[in-house]
C-alpha cells in the first residue's frame, strides 16, 4: 500500500500531526457516525494510522479519512463523491469503507440500532462475563489475532487509551471470547466480537452482547448500534432477535479490484471486526 496526500482546487486535505488537532473538526451532518468521528480519529492515530481532515473552500469540514496502514483498511466519512474518489484513487492496495457508493464496491453492511429504553435485560447468563483492563492486553491481542489474522495489535492499547471497554469470557488465563463497546454522547457502539472456534455455539457471543448492552444502558446511552455484513445471516438473526432494527448502510470498496479480496475484518473505524456471534 502506498499513499501520499495531495490538494485539489475544490478541497484541502490536511494530515493530522498531533492529538490537539482532534478538537478542531466540527463534523455535524457529514456522516451517521458524526458523534463518533473524533473517537475514531484518536483510536487510529494512537494505533499508528493516518488521519486526515478534508476542508472545503469555505474552511468547513467536508470529510474525514482514517486509515490503518498495517491492515490496509480505512474509512472515509463524507457525503462528497469527489472526496471518496480522491481516496479510492490514491490509497493504493487498500479497502475503504464509506456511506456513499463509489467505484469497485465489494460488500454492503447494514447499521443496526437498538433503543435501550425498550430493551429487556436478561435475567441470567450462561457464562461468567468480566470486564478486562490494560493488564490483559497481551491475552486480548493473542485472542483477537487468532480470529483476525493480520490485525494491528497496537489497536488494543489504543482502544483502552481511548476509553473503550472490553468484556470477555475466559477459563483461567485463556480467553474464550471477547467483545468491545464504546460510547459517545447518547450513542453506544458494539464492535470487535471474537469467539475462539472451539468455544463457538455455546452462547458466549450472546452473553457478551448482553453484558455490553447492560453497561451502555447503565451509562445513560439511549441507542446502541453495530454494523453487520449483509452476507452474515447468522449475526443478522441474533441482532434482530435482540430487537435491533436496520437503520443505514455502509459500503466496502477496493482501490485496486484486481488485487484486493474481501478482508476478514469488518470495518472497525467505523467499524472492524464481527459484531455478533454464537
Amino acid at each position: 500500500m502506498t499513499y501520499s496526500g495531495e490538494q485539489s482546487a475544490q478541497f484541502n486535505y490536511a494530515r493530522v500531526r498531533s492529538p490537539e488537532e482532534f478538537k478542531i473538526p466540527r463534523t455535524a451532518g457529514i456522516s451517521y457516525f458524526d458523534s463518533f468521528i473524533p473517537h475514531f480519529m484518536k483510536e487510529t492515530f494512537y494505533a499508528g494510522g493516518i488521519v486526515e481532515i478534508v476542508y472545503d473552500q469555505s474552511g468547513e469540514v467536508a470529510g474525514i479519512m482514517v486509515l490503518d496502514q498495517l491492515e490496509k483498511s480505512g474509512t472515509v466519512f463524507t457525503k462528497s463523491h469527489v472526496i471518496l474518489d480522491h481516496y479510492l484513487s490514491s490509497l493504493h492496495g487498500s479497502t475503504i469503507f464509506s456511506e456513499i457508493i463509489g467505484t469497485n464496491p465489494l460488500e454492503t453492511y447494514t447499521i443496526y440500532e437498538l433503543a435501550l429504553s425498550a430493551w429487556n435485560e436478561p435475567k441470567t447468563f450462561t457464562h461468567e462475563i468480566e470486564m478486562l483492563n490494560e493488564s490483559d492486553v497481551s491475552y486480548i491481542e493473542d485472542t483477537m489475532e487468532t480470529v483476525f489474522p493480520g490485525m494491528n495489535r497496537r489497536w488494543v492499547r489504543s482502544a483502552f487509551l481511548n476509553g473503550d471497554w472490553c468484556f470477555a469470557s475466559r477459563s483461567g488465563n485463556e480467553i474464550k471470547g471477547l467483545g468491545w463497546a464504546s460510547a459517545s454522547s447518547q450513542y453506544g457502539r458494539l464492535t470487535s466480537l471474537c469467539v475462539l472456534p472451539r468455544f463457538r455455539n455455546q452462547k458466549i457471543g450472546t452473553d457478551l452482547l448482553h453484558a455490553r448492552l447492560i453497561l451502555l444502558k447503565s451509562l445513560g446511552v439511549r441507542t446502541a448500534f453495530s454494523e453487520i455484513s449483509d452476507g452474515n445471516e447468522y449475526s443478522r438473526r441474533i441482532a434482530e432477535s435482540t430487537g435491533f432494527k436496520a437503520s443505514s448502510k455502509i459500503y466496502l470498496h477496493a482501490t485496486d479490484d484486481s488485487r484486493i479480496s474481501i478482508p476478514m475484518l469488518t470495518p472497525r473505524c467505523t467499524t472492524n471486526r464481527a459484531s455478533f456471534s454464537s
